[in-house]
């Protein structure tokens, strides 16, 4: 009983880092450039290669440690994630060159997903199915907090310094995640010859769809905190505002997500239905969305 509560808590912490670890080159993409000479478009147009490439390695990692993670266990696949992406986190402080820049952004990329994948998946599996929404809920909110503290050390912190920061925080990690018991569903399904083939999602229709749904469910919430939020810097000139910190755009969108993440776990609770409160919120992202463009293109024509 006493392993899976502290599963989460693990998880969580985990999680913590990961997220922070994910947001230190969104925070810190504008100084870092800028400190690699590069100018006002080329922090532009390099920050959004280096970007993608770290995006293309949490899909990658996310596949690849998944499969890891049936085949050699939880633990393994957690332990890899965390060294791998602590030390290419403290290697980002050291960079020269934006090419250097993004193979380290894009390897712990691979890693940093790796590590969410495996931590939820190791909650999930010690929790009953009516249980296991709020083990959940609680380890990602703790961990969205990551992002908000990385937001709140960007205005203040050398961005050299923050790297090397997360590459600590990932270490403690590792040490921690050494108490953490192997997943029983793992113990108990581990001699099965087929686990980890990542192609059977595609062998059935109907788990390919659910796979792709959830996909576009969490778009919303990436698009808002990894592109909106990460571009504020820009985006907010371009529509004739003060330039926002991207820091600052971090702490109230991550402080929203938090919020809510809460609001819709008490709201699937009291309606009793999971689709039902998705179907909520999704609703309530639609209306928010047509809002926020009328107000852009409002403050835009105002500023013009």
């Amino acid at each position: 009983m006493q392993n899976k509560y502290f599963a989460v808590f693990v998880g969580a912490l985990g999680y913590f880092v990961d997220l922070f670890d994910i947001v230190l080159f969104n925070i810190y993409r504008v100084d870092s450039l800028k400190e690699l000479g590069l100018s006002e478009e080329g922090v532009m147009t390099e920050g959004s290669k280096i970007l993608n490439a770290q995006l293309i390695g949490l899909l990658l990692g996310g596949i690849f440690f998944g499969v890891m993670g049936d085949k050699f266990g939880r633990k393994a696949a957690l332990f890899a994630t965390i060294f791998t992406y602590s030390v290419t986190t403290a290697l980002c402080g050291l960079v020269t060159d934006v090419n250097t820049y993004l193979l380290l952004r894009l390897i712990c990329g691979i890693a940093l997903a790796g590590e969410l994948g495996a931590a939820v998946t190791l909650v999930t599996e010690q929790f009953s199915p009516k249980n296991r929404g709020w083990a959940t809920t609680i380890l990602t909110a703790f961990g969205i907090s990551g992002v908000i503290l990385a937001a709140i050390i960007g205005h203040f912190l050398y961005w050299r310094h923050a790297y090397f920061l997360g590459a600590a925080l990932g270490f403690a990690l590792l040490f921690l995640r050494l108490r953490v018991k192997e997943s029983d569903t793992y113990l108990q399904f581990k001699h099965l010859e087929h686990r980890g083939d990542f192609i059977k999602f595609f062998s059935s229709k109907k788990r390919l769809g659910k796979f792709l749904i959830f996909i576009a469910l969490g778009m919303s919430v990436w698009i808002i905190s990894g592109v909106l939020a990460s571009f504020s810097y820009e985006i907010s000139a371009f529509i004739g505002l003060e330039r926002i910190p991207i820091a600052t755009a971090l702490i109230f969108s991550n402080t929203e997500v938090i919020l809510v993440d809460f609001f819709w776990r008490a709201v699937s609770q009291l309606v009793k239905s999971i689709k039902k409160a998705i179907h909520f919120s999704l609703l309530s992202i639609i209306w928010l969305a047509a809002w926020l463009l009328v107000e852009i293109q409002t403050s835009k024509t105002t500023y013009c």
